[in-house]
Formats: C-alpha cells, sequence, structure tokens
C-alpha cells in the first residue's frame, strides 16, 4: 500500500486531520448537520434480507436437473419392482437434500443473529452534549462515548481511552480481548484485528471506557461488510457448476431417447400406449384393476 494512501485512512491520522477529514470537531455534530449526513449516508444498519422459511429452503434443494432424473428413475424403479434400488436412490436424495438444507439454514440464522447487534442505544456528543440514541442515527463525524459493558455501534476511531479492551470474537474470531490504543498507527494491513486504535461495529468493550469518532456507519463497515457476504448467494465451484452442465445434458439425452422411441414405437407400428405404459406403468396397472372390477 502506498504511503499516500495509508495517510487517508483514519486509523493513521492525528486527531486535528481526523477532525478536518470528517467535518467534526471536539464538540461533535449539530442535530442539523447530523440530519443531513442522514440522509446522506442512510440509516446505521446492516442491510435487509428477507427472512427464508425452512420448508422454502429444504424445498430450494430440488431445484436441480440430476435431482429430478433420480427422482424420475426411483419412481420407475418402484413401479417396475425393483423397491430396493428405489429406496437407496430416494434416500440418496433425500440426505443430499438434507445436507443442503442444514448448511443454508444455518447461514441465515447467522446473519439474524449478527442483525441483534445492532438494536441498542448509544452515548452520542450532539451540539454540545451528550445525550442517549438510537444506533440507527448515528452518522459518520459523531464521537461516541464507550464504556465497559457497551455494543459498539460503529467502526470508530478512538480518541481517547482508559485502559480499554474489546471483545472481537464476533468479527474476527479473537478469544481473548484485544488492548486498545488512541494513538495513530501506519500500517499496510486492513484487517481488523491489526487495527488496534479502531472500535468495531458489532464488538463489545470488555474493559475500560473511552470516547472516538465515528468513521463508517451500516454497510460500509466491516461488520456490514460480513454481513452482506453472508447475505449472498454462495458462488458455484468448479464441480457444482460442472456437475449441474452434467445433470442438464442427461436430462437431455433421456428426452431425446423417449422421444426416439416413441416415434419409432409408432412408426412400427406396436402402438403409442406400448413407451407409456414402458415409462409410466402405474397407470396401466390401475387401468387393470378397473377392468377387473366390472
Amino acid at each position: 500500500m502506498k504511503a499516500s494512501s495509508e495517510e487517508q485512512t483514519p486509523w493513521s491520522l492525528a486527531t486535528e486531520e481526523l477532525f478536518q477529514k470528517y467535518g467534526s470537531s471536539e464538540k461533535g455534530l449539530t442535530s442539523q448537520e447530523a440530519q443531513a449526513r442522514l440522509q446522506k449516508f442512510g440509516l446505521n444498519e446492516v442491510v435487509k434480507k428477507e427472512k427464508r422459511h425452512g420448508l422454502e429452503i429444504f424445498f430450494s434443494q430440488f431445484k436441480n436437473s440430476l435431482v429430478l432424473v433420480l427422482i424420475f428413475a426411483a419412481l420407475i424403479s418402484f413401479f417396475l419392482g425393483e423397491k430396493t434400488e428405489a429406496g437407496v436412490i430416494l434416500g440418496i436424495v433425500f440426505l443430499n437434500a438434507l445436507l443442503g438444507f442444514i448448511q443454508e439454514y444455518k447461514a441465515e440464522k447467522v446473519l439474524r443473529e449478527l442483525k441483534k447487534y445492532l438494536t441498542l442505544n448509544c452515548k452520542v456528543l450532539r451540539d454540545g452534549q451528550i445525550v442517549s440514541l438510537d444506533s440507527k442515527l448515528i452518522v459518520p463525524g459523531d464521537i461516541v462515548y464507550l464504556i465497559i459493558g457497551d455494543l459498539i455501534p460503529a467502526d470508530i476511531r478512538l480518541l481517547h481511552l482508559e485502559e480499554m479492551t474489546t471483545d472481537e470474537a464476533a468479527l474476527t474470531g479473537e478469544s481473548v480481548p484485544v488492548e486498545k490504543t488512541s494513538a495513530k498507527i501506519s500500517t499496510s494491513h486492513f484487517l481488523p484485528q491489526d487495527l488496534v486504535n479502531m472500535a468495531f461495529m458489532g464488538t463489545a468493550v470488555s474493559a475500560g471506557d473511552g470516547y472516538g469518532l465515528v468513521v463508517n456507519t451500516g454497510k460500509n463497515t466491516f461488520f456490514g461488510k460480513t454481513a452482506s457476504l453472508l447475505k449472498q448467494p454462495i458462488p458455484e465451484s468448479d464441480f457444482q457448476k460442472n456437475l449441474r452442465l452434467f445433470s442438464n445434458f442427461l436430462l437431455k439425452v433421456i428426452l431425446a431417447m423417449t422421444l426416439f422411441i416413441f416415434f419409432a414405437n409408432s412408426f412400427l407400428g406396436k402402438g403409442v400406449l406400448v413407451l407409456f405404459y414402458l415409462l409410466w406403468p402405474w397407470p396401466s396397472v390401475l387401468l387393470q384393476k378397473l377392468c377387473r372390477s366390472f
């Protein structure tokens, strides 16, 4: 990372430079300034995602050509008397759907848990006075006060602190509290665990107290970017892509063979119902039972 880029990062700026960059001061923002910035940056919250119900997630596992082919094969096997083979095939299909459901359901649950961290009030310096404010109304340039036990509502560049440590396990997985500093640092890394003069949304104050300047809110925070990644669908791996292409090809081959046999039987004069009974034996069985009842 070039030095000129590092100078613009909030962790590498001195206090006065920080106030100048974010258009703030030691007295914080006025209500009018905060309202204007709220219109510009939006509410301090993670991007919402519509909740998917468990049944919707489960049935989405069957939206695959190969899965449909396997189910069709299982039905054919069952009505041809091969019940063991049919049971094995359906068991494999169900197990695959169950594993996919568990993975997607856990991802949905993690995202809902992350959102819980954003429902809180915090102490903010507005109009020269400390007020209690809904964290959703915080904007870049606000000065926020933190004490032990507080959930940190945004990405904050720390300006003053007294033996503050934060629990960043929710963001970085670090199990040991991180000791913070208010001094500027110079680093080419943008990993949260390297930025010891920053307090991050979704983490908590485990000891001490202090205050700092809000530099990022909502989806622009490290926490918000993590939640956005969870919101996005998982991209296909090369194996999944090739499997999808193969299953589509297999389905096309089966349909082509079915049409070929269908027209071949018609041309040879064997009747179109021969193929119908071959592919769909259960209607013929039902028809025979109905005939015997008369």
